[in-house]
């Protein structure tokens, strides 16, 4: 048998000087974090295979109590000395222990500890065995229930242990942690959820704080990034820092706010003039007070998130929140939410592998808007053509709604664009700008002869030169939309720049053909390609822009 240890006081030599070494039981411990550095300075100090006497009658039983269930929930700092055998004396019966609070759920234990008087003390400690990882859960951890610190909030408590499994899972081997997340850790709550959380056998081995390769580390490098969370200091902003590298700017807005008019006066200047790459946003921004709103329009978090879409609808905006509700996610996305993070409440006791599900999600979020910038440019740029197109007045009324229509539906259909042909259908559907045009001012007339503008006729152009040099006039029964829209360009927008109809406008139909097509041979072309990317849709905008012009 291995060296006993018996918490008590002066008291406990009169009956435990022939069992083992005391260790005092300071009048001192009287909250969690007294009681955690107590027991794992002492535990930790404590020879392998040892057992543990704890003195009921030496100080308040309910602290003496909370030492016994520390040491057993004190796996991730003890490893398997939490599993040391307990056995709890007092001159007093076991019922007299049993009303003192959450503390007596020690004695549901089915395996590990036992009770007894004083002078059974040395007979029983010699016999009594400690838990194992085999038997930890179901003979321990499972028959307890801790409880939450009702004076933090479902909120509060969400954030520090939300900004925690966050610091775990993005953590190198340097491991380093918030003052704010070290102190919560010291809590039998968070330990507590913690076990029920991170499998058992993983903590014991070391592997439950296993870091992922630094290339998971987010390159921000020279980004501008805006965190508004009136609980950022519960660890966010230490956590987010950490993992989000190199980047320009990290300024946090970490007050109550129940709407963008709340947010410091600087601060919204460097919204509505587009100075961020990436807005951090969390959904409930004035904590406990929306614990009953269940529409998610009402949330503070979703009003700025209107607000910062309506300044620039490219505006880079992720979502923070407790809330794992589909509706609530629905909503945000709808609203232009550029993605969202689900901050774990340890209520739900979610495993490992859903946090791990949960940050690869909110990572590909993250590095998908730090790489669309240009989505406020195109922003500014529709901006401007369609203030353009609806001042003025060379276009007709109806026309200038559908083109300003088209454009507004595939700027939409570019903010939400991901994959290869998310880009290419949003491609389709700006090119239709050029259709509209063609069906409106190019028609064929009684003779079915093509006439452009009303009384022009269709001609080939010769645009090999510096100038386009007018053909013979085109009598196919169907012209292609090169030809139409060149002629467009030529003869309504009075248009010469050969450079420009065949590095844009021809470019432009041919990307177009190719996809339609699925001609496979052009689309892999180094030219066509682009079609696949923001750029093509960049390239086509100003091509449109250019058109535009000659209407305007």
């Amino acid at each position: 048998m291995g060296k006993i240890y018996i918490y008590g006081n002066e008291l406990s030599n009169s009956w435990g000087t022939s069992i083992g070494e005391l260790v005092p039981l300071a009048s001192s411990l009287n909250d969690d974090f007294s009681i955690h550095e107590f027991v794992v300075n002492s535990v930790a100090r404590m020879s392998s295979n040892c057992k543990i006497v704890i003195d009921l009658d030496a100080i308040d039983p309910a602290i003496a109590l909370t030492v016994a269930l520390h040491i057993r929930l004190s796996v991730m700092d003890l490893k398997e000395k939490s599993f040391t055998p307990i056995l709890l004396v007092s001159n007093f019966s076991l019922i007299t222990f049993l009303s003192l609070g959450e503390c007596s759920q020690f004695f549901l234990s089915q395996a590990g500890f036992g009770f007894c008087s004083p002078e059974q003390a040395q007979y029983d400690i010699k016999v009594l065995e400690g838990l194992s990882v085999n038997n930890y859960v179901t003979a321990f951890l499972n028959k307890i229930q801790i409880n939450p610190d009702d004076t933090v909030g479902r909120h509060s408590m969400a954030n520090q242990w939300g900004a925690d499994v966050l610091n775990r899972i993005i953590s190198k081997d340097d491991f380093v942690e918030s003052e704010e997340i070290s102190k919560e850790k010291k809590k039998l709550y968070y330990k507590y959820v913690f076990l029920n959380t991170v499998p058992i056998e993983e903590i014991i081995s070391g592997t439950s704080a296993k870091p992922f390769r630094r290339n998971e580390m987010c390159n921000a490098l020279q980004k501008k990034v805006l965190l508004v969370d009136d609980e950022a200091d519960k660890g966010w902003s230490f956590v987010l820092k950490k993992w989000l590298f190199g980047y320009a700017t990290f300024d946090v807005v970490n007050t109550p706010v129940s709407s963008f008019d709340d947010i410091p006066e600087g601060i919204r200047k460097r919204i509505t003039s587009d100075y961020y790459d990436l807005y951090l946003l969390d959904l409930r921004l004035l904590g406990n007070k929306e614990d009953d709103i269940y529409d998610t329009n009402e949330f503070s978090g979703m009003k700025v998130l209107r607000s910062i879409k309506d300044s620039n609808i490219g505006n880079q905006v992720i979502i923070m929140t407790a809330s794992n509700k589909a509706w609530n996610m629905k909503s945000l996305l709808d609203a232009g939410a550029d993605g969202y993070y689900i901050k774990e409440s340890p209520e739900l006791k979610l495993p490992k592998s859903f946090s791990e599900a949960n940050y690869k999600s909110f990572s590909l979020d993250v590095k998908q808007a730090l790489k669309s910038g240009y989505k406020k440019e195109i922003y500014r740029k529709v901006k401007t053509i369609i203030q353009s197109i609806k001042g003025s007045s060379k276009i007709d009324g109806d026309l200038a709604n559908e083109i300003v229509s088209n454009i507004s539906s595939a700027q939409h259909q570019l903010q939400i664009a991901r994959f290869d042909k998310d880009f290419a259908y949003t491609f389709l559907t700006l090119f239709q700008v050029f259709e509209l045009i063609c069906r409106d001012y190019i028609k064929p007339n009684k003779n079915n002869t093509w006439i452009v503008n009303y009384d022009t006729p269709l001609y080939y152009y010769d645009t090999e030169g510096q100038i386009p040099i007018r053909q013979s006039v085109i009598s196919e029964e169907h012209p292609s939309i090169k030809r139409k829209i060149t002629s467009i360009y030529i003869d309504v927008c009075s248009g010469n720049n050969c450079k420009f109809i065949r590095d844009s406008l021809f470019v432009d139909v041919d990307r177009r053909n190719a996809f339609v097509h699925n001609d496979t041979t052009k689309l892999s072309d180094s030219q066509i390609a682009p079609i696949f990317k923001a750029d093509g849709f960049t390239h086509l905008l100003l091509t449109i822009e250019e058109i535009l012009k000659g209407f305007i």
